[in-house]
């Protein structure tokens, strides 16, 4: 799980890096990206087309521990990981790589 201090909670937060931030679309996830910031915070979404709860906090669960996986790689910026609905049909590994490659193409 990713510390509090590195979480996006607030709901105007989500609605300005809809707005105004930059948008990558993997296979099972999508990244919304603001930059100039000092510190790295990330929220995720996922609606209810992904499945019911137990289903949902599933995959936020696997997405928060990918993502304190990559926080060597992540620049000081904010995120937005917003979850497809057919995110579950994918594997751990295949979010991994999904993530990853996202993360290279920000990064770039």
């Amino acid at each position: 799980m990713l510390k509090k201090d590195l979480r996006l909670t607030r709901n105007k937060d989500f609605s300005y890096l809809y707005r105004k931030g930059a948008k990558f679309k993997g296979q099972y996830v999508s990244i919304y990206t603001l930059k100039g910031y000092h510190c790295v915070k990330v929220g995720f979404s996922l609606s209810r087309k992904v499945g019911k709860a137990v289903v949902r906090n599933l995959f936020r669960r696997r997405l928060q521990d990918i993502f304190r996986k990559e926080l060597v790689n992540l620049r000081p910026n904010k995120y937005v990981v917003v979850a497809l609905s057919y995110i579950t049909k994918a594997t751990y590994e295949d979010l991994e790589k999904d993530i990853h490659s996202l993360i290279k193409k920000i990064n770039s």
